[in-house]
């Protein structure tokens, strides 16, 4: 589900928020952990950088912004999108 989602153009946090919609008491572990679970070639920085996400309920964090680049550059780095695909997706960031 997440993979579709990101694969069809959405960005990685828009895809990680309807995860909490859909269940709101979700760590961000768990995030971390189903992400790289649909993304198995990524960098395990993936779940470090999930894991430090500043999102509604966290008092510090990644900002979302921030959280987006880095885990397009991962998903670049991984070959799950081209460069073309980055640079589309960051001039929405």
């Amino acid at each position: 589900m997440l993979k579709e989602l990101i694969e069809d153009g959405m960005l990685p946090v828009q895809a990680l928020k309807s995860l909490v919609v859909q269940k709101p008491s979700i760590s961000n572990l768990d995030l971390a952990i189903f992400f790289t679970d649909e993304f198995p070639d990524v960098s395990g920085e993936a779940r470090q950088v999930i894991w430090r996400w500043e999102r509604p309920g966290k008092r510090q964090g990644i900002d979302d912004d921030k959280l987006n680049y880095l885990l397009l550059q991962l998903l670049v780095d991984a070959s799950y999108i081209s460069h073309a695909e980055f640079e589309k997706m960051v001039m929405r960031v």
